[in-house]
């Protein structure tokens, strides 16, 4: 855990740094396997977990390095600090679905805890019904900056078209194309080019 709560101290910085020169509003998504299981067990969904709690305020700029000690035992980074920008932080997926869903190790049902694939999932990863792939809007809004009206108004992120995709397969000897699940999200920007205003509209999938 320490390795990955350092790792995503050094991705905000990456953030950070990519998004320095951005206007307020503009429109960011970070997507991907953040390896952090958001889920505190594994038939609660709801609820989240220590550490996507600790991966939230790394990414919203709340902490700058993990906190040293305590139950998750996590040491403290050796690079030198620096001053996190503030961002919103929008997780897409439990937005959409209330809960976070599961991407990894899932399970027939939750009552037999049976898992739905056996071939492509290590034995360790087995009913585990983690949550840890992710996509997030980050806003880099804050009260003292203004937000860019064409930004707000043109860029939209429709949450209402995520969806999972799990690839199951019949008549083979495994059950699905892949050990993880996929997810789906439909990005919308409105553009004036030429006193001409384009839609273009984005697949994004993880």
């Amino acid at each position: 855990m320490s390795v990955r709560l350092n790792q995503l101290c050094s991705l905000k910085e990456f953030v950070d740094e990519c998004i320095k020169h951005r206007a307020a509003g503009e429109p960011i998504l970070l997507m991907g396997d953040m390896n952090v299981n958001s889920r505190p067990s594994p038939k609660d969904g709801v609820e989240s977990s220590e550490e996507y709690n600790l991966m939230h305020k790394i990414l919203t700029g709340e902490i700058s390095q993990p906190p040293t000690g305590g139950v998750l035992g996590v040491s403290s980074r050796s690079s030198a600090l620096y001053v996190p920008r503030p961002l919103k932080v929008l997780d897409v997926l439990y937005k959409r679905f209330g809960e976070h869903p599961i991407t990894f190790g899932d399970v027939t049902d939750t009552k037999s805890m049976t898992p739905a694939e056996t071939v492509l999932t290590s034995e360790e990863g087995l009913a585990t019904c983690g949550s840890i792939d992710y996509i997030f809007s980050l806003d880099v809004a804050d009260a003292s900056q203004d937000v860019s009206p064409d930004f707000k108004e043109f860029a939209t992120i429709d949450i209402s078209s995520s969806r999972i995709e799990k690839f199951l397969v019949e008549g083979e000897p495994y059950t699905q194309l892949s050990g993880m699940y996929l997810f789906f999200v439909l990005f919308y920007l409105f553009v004036t080019y030429t006193h001409t205003h384009i839609y273009i509209v984005f697949l994004c999938v993880i």
